[in-house]
C-alpha cells in the first residue's frame, strides 16, 4: 500500500512538473514579446525625437538648403549637424530593418516605417552621407539601402 502512495505521490509529483515548465513556456513566450513591443516603441520614440529637429527653423531651413545642394556646398558647422541627423535616421532604419529580418515586425510594419527612408534618399546631402559613411552598418542593411537607391535612379 506505501510503494502504491509513493507511486501516486512520484506521478502527481510529475504532472505537477509538466504544468509548472507549460505555465514558465507561457510566461517567457509572453515576456518576449512585451520586450520586441517595448523595442519598438523605443525606436518610434527615438524617429519621433529626431524629427522634432525639424520644427526648429534654423535647422529646418539648413535641412532644405542641404536637400537641394549636397554636403560639399554646405560650411563645416552646418554638414556636422546634417550629418549627425542623417546618420542618427540612418540607425534608426536599420534597427528596423533588423527587427523585421528577425521576425520581430512584419512586412507591412517595416515599409512603413522604411518609407522616410526612401523619401530622404532622393536628397543629395543625404546620399551622399551614406555614400560616405556606409561602412558602418551591417552588410544586409548596406545592400538593401543601396537596391533603393538603385531604384530611385
Amino acid at each position: 500500500m506505501l510503494e502504491i502512495l509513493g507511486n501516486l505521490g512520484d506521478f502527481i509529483g510529475g504532472i505537477a512538473v509538466l504544468v509548472t515548465i507549460g505555465y514558465l513556456a507561457v510566461q517567457i513566450k509572453h515576456s518576449n514579446h512585451a520586450q520586441k513591443r517595448a523595442a519598438l516603441q523605443d525606436l518610434t520614440n527615438r524617429q519621433s525625437q529626431l524629427y522634432m529637429y525639424q520644427s526648429d527653423p534654423d535647422f529646418a531651413e539648413l535641412l532644405v538648403k542641404s536637400r537641394h545642394v549636397g554636403l560639399a556646398e554646405l560650411d563645416e558647422v552646418e554638414r556636422l549637424r546634417i550629418v549627425g541627423y542623417y546618420v542618427s535616421m540612418y540607425r534608426i532604419y536599420e534597427n528596423y530593418y533588423l527587427h523585421y529580418k528577425e521576425g520581430d515586425i512584419t512586412e507591412v510594419q517595416f515599409r512603413r516605417a522604411a518609407t522616410p527612408l526612401r523619401f530622404n534618399l532622393q536628397f543629395k546631402s543625404f546620399r551622399d552621407t551614406w555614400e560616405e559613411g556606409n561602412s558602418g552598418y551591417s552588410d544586409e542593411f548596406r545592400e538593401y539601402v543601396n537596391k533603393q537607391i538603385q531604384e530611385l535612379a
